[in-house]
């Protein structure tokens, strides 16, 4: 085995030995004699580490063990690997923070996400020892009151011969490249290992040892490759997405298809982020663990230093980009080289590369050494979805749009995404999109074709960590996918954009719901509890979280509603159509589901906007709606009683924080109810507009409300709400008109959401 080889499994199982230790198993009799001064005051898993690899690996990579072996004390070996692999260690986790942990059988995961702003030692949930699925029960954290030393040893034993089973089952495949070993070892660390802590004994338990590993392993690989001793931070941002998906040029024309098509609009957007990253990292001969994360339209690489690299890099993408989408959308690239030493303090790097690339976006196609000249090529017409010029004169839809549609038709179906070399032959019966320029195209499989990906392919297993092992002879690696796409169904395939509509309950309106999390980019650049910057690894587990839930999980909570389509879902943000009601529901859902998820931290929330719109009217225009009231949201603030700000919903035309909203949608559904009863104390809707119009003439936006209005409301009360009820022959005091009397105070400033909503909901 070459020595780069060895180093990256080095460093990516360099800590495998604490999974291992804490099964309270012995470590192989080869290893047992080294103590304290081999090993160093902090390296006795070691010898666990050491012992996996040489009873689990194929015998050509056994030599790995002694640089694992060493790697807290490398000066005793003189080992060179073991060396770089604990420099790597130490800058991937830079910033542990010292507690009380109790050592490996006394402490489970804490999520990072419930450590965002906090002292770890303050946050109760733990995660369970989990194989990693895509359900509430695996993946969200739990109060732990008392962790059973024994208990967790047990589970600890259980779930290690799982990951020993399934590291076997690759270890016998012959690669001809090292990477694609390293690959799929990754993606298995990620299956066992997410819910691992990295570290116990008097530190904070909050870095999951699959991102410690894999993190250790991209710095340990960019380091070795480097001629300078410098790491570059390669990030992408796609620009102009916003136009791009919703550009419609004439609606009416070209509303058949249209949910498939936005729905592929949006995710072959993803394909070519997905596509660019992939072809980085190939052209720098690197495995995925150097892709620190790549969702919601951008990526991040950590790579050697080289001159020049991402200056060519930028020129292609320029080119390509303009000359395929005229110049409306273009995938950014910028760079921060800086010393190896600076990634202890990776969160200021990241925030020098944020500045980067607010100055590359005031540059696009700054590569360009030459402007394209225009087409020459006759047009005949413009395309009745995107605008742009047709060569086919009979055509009404351009080829790139009916690429989108199919894209969105065969997505919900697809179990895995192939990406395969270009010239690789398929079946005629297997969609695929080209990606020419970077020599590949995707292939779509569903159950139908299973095992029909081509040799030398990267299989992309959908919303699963189940890996098809059987077939892995066509393939190069497996890598777990979390995707939003599910779409609602009928009797005929997937519903319309009409047939959604007509889902809808009274009023027949469609939503737009966009929801995003509050202060992201501020969190990344900033600093922990302690004010110390954020290592690399917290920031990678903190993005690979978030993105499981918007992800992954989010398909979970849209399979609970009849009407919930996710155009787009992933790194921190959503975009859901759907029956108006049901997204008025999915929001409150979404937001309740986030808060548990992360341990119910005050200082991670999520806002959200609405807009409710036909069927017919243009869904850009209801995109851009959504949009600008999830900014309104976001920039919604009071100051007293106490501070509040942003943790908010835009609906119907007012920004509530979640738990107003909650309420507010509380008494609409209790109002529901009282105007559809059938007997004689049935609540007429020409009082909940009386209520409304008080509301208007009243409570002015900047917070003044005129007193009058009490009177008004308790005139208007006694008029439409009988005092008294007779039940069996007794009278007794009408429950809802106490009610109603004593808190309209507070339900009164949300009459706006309530009343529409009670109003709506029971339009004929």
């Amino acid at each position: 085995m070459d020595e780069r080889s060895k180093l990256v499994l080095a460093a990516l199982l360099h800590d495998i030995g604490k999974f291992y230790q804490r099964t309270g198993r012995e470590p192989l009799m080869d290893f047992r004699q080294y103590g304290e001064e081999d090993l160093g005051p902090h390296g006795a898993h070691a010898k666990w580490s050491a012992s996996f690899i040489k009873e689990v690996l194929p015998e050509d990579m056994l030599e790995v063990a002694w640089p694992v072996l060493y790697h807290h004390n490398p000066s005793k070996s003189g080992d060179e690997i073991a060396a770089l692999v604990q420099k790597a260690d130490h800058l991937s986790s830079a910033e542990r923070k010292k507690g009380k942990g109790e050592g490996p059988q006394k402490e489970l995961l804490i999520p990072v996400l419930g450590t965002v702003g906090k002292e770890w030692q303050t946050v109760e949930h733990r995660y369970g020892l989990n194989v990693l699925r895509l359900d509430k029960d695996s993946i969200f954290p739990q109060v732990v009151a008392h962790e059973d030393p024994g208990a967790i040893k047990e589970s600890y034993g259980n779930l290690w011969e799982q990951f020993v089973e399934e590291v076997r089952s690759i270890g016998v495949i012959s690669y001809s490249d090292v990477r694609y070993f390293v690959n799929n070892l990754l993606s298995i660390l990620y299956k066992y290992t997410w819910c691992i802590p990295s570290a116990t004994y008097g530190v904070s338990p909050d870095i999951s040892l699959y991102d410690h590993l894999r993190i250790t392993a991209a710095i340990a690989l960019s380091l070795y490759d480097s001629k300078n001793g410098k790491v570059s931070l390669i990030g992408g941002d796609l620009s102009g997405i916003q136009s791009f998906i919703y550009k419609l040029a004439s609606p009416r024309e070209a509303q058949a298809g249209m949910a498939k098509r936005l729905r592929g609009r949006s995710f072959y957007l993803s394909l070519l982020v997905e596509t660019v990253a992939a072809y980085v990292l190939d052209s720098l001969n690197l495995p995925l663990t150097n892709l620190l994360w790549s969702s919601g339209g951008h990526f991040l690489i950590l790579a050697p230093a080289i001159d020049g690299f991402v200056d060519e890099l930028r020129g292609k993408l320029d080119k390509w980009f303009f000359e395929k989408f005229n110049g409306d959308l273009v995938l950014l690239v910028s760079e921060v080289v800086t010393e190896a030493d600076d990634l202890a303090e990776f969160s200021r790097v990241y925030e020098k590369l944020g500045s980067e690339m607010q100055i590359a976006k005031q540059r696009k196609f700054s590569g360009l050494e030459e402007w394209p000249v225009s087409s020459e090529e006759e047009v005949t017409g413009v395309c009745a979805v995107c605008g742009r010029g047709l060569k086919d004169g009979n055509a009404v839809i351009c080829e790139d749009c009916q690429e989108h549609e199919k894209i969105g038709q065969k997505l919900p179906y697809s179990h895995y995404l192939v990406l395969t070399p270009l010239n690789e032959q398929v079946s005629s019966q297997i969609f695929s999109v080209d990606m020419a320029e970077f020599g590949r195209k995707w292939l779509f499989i569903d159950e139908e074709h299973y095992d029909e990906w081509p040799q030398n392919s990267a299989v992309y297993v959908l919303n699963s960590s189940d890996y098809p092992w059987a077939t892995s002879h066509n393939a190069m690696f497996f890598v777990p996918h979390f995707l939003a796409k599910h779409v609602p169904h009928g009797k005929y395939g997937v519903l319309t954009f009409d047939e959604m509509e007509a889902r809808s309950t009274g009023a027949k309106f469609l939503a737009a719901l966009r929801m995003d999390v509050d202060n992201l980019g501020r969190i990344f650049i900033g600093e922990g509890a302690s004010g110390e910057p954020l290592s690399m690894s917290r920031i990678g587990n903190l993005s690979r979280d978030l993105d499981l839930f918007f992800s992954g999980y989010l398909n979970k909570i849209a399979e609970k509603y009849n009407t919930m389509y996710v155009l787009y879902a992933g790194g921190d943000d959503v975009f859901l159509i759907g029956a108006w009601d049901e997204c008025v529901k999915a929001a409150l859902d979404i937001r309740n589901e986030f808060r548990e998820y992360t341990c119910g931290n005050e200082n991670l929330t999520i806002s959200g906007g609405i807009s409710i719109f036909k069927s017919g009217f243009p869904v850009g225009r209801a995109a851009e709606m959504s949009g600008r009231n999830l900014d309104i949201a976001k920039g919604h603030r009071v100051l007293s009683p106490v501070k509040r700000e942003k943790d908010s919903l835009y609906l119907f035309g007012k920004s509530l924080f979640w738990d107003e909203a909650e309420k507010s949608i509380e008494f609409a559904e209790d109002l529901v109810k009282r105007i559809e009863q059938k007997d004689g104390d049935s609540l007429s809707r020409r009082f909940i507009y009386t209520l409304l119009e008080i509301y208007r003439t009243n409570f002015e936006e900047e917070g003044k409300v005129r007193l009058s209005w009490i009177p008004m409301f308790l005139y208007h009360l006694t008029r439409n709400v009988r005092y008294e009820l007779k039940e069996g022959g007794e009278t007794k005091v009408n429950p809802f008109y106490v009610h109603l009397e004593k808190n309209i105070r507070e339900l009164m400033p949300f009459a706006m959401v309530w009343a529409s909503h009670s109003l709506l909901k029971t339009r004929k």
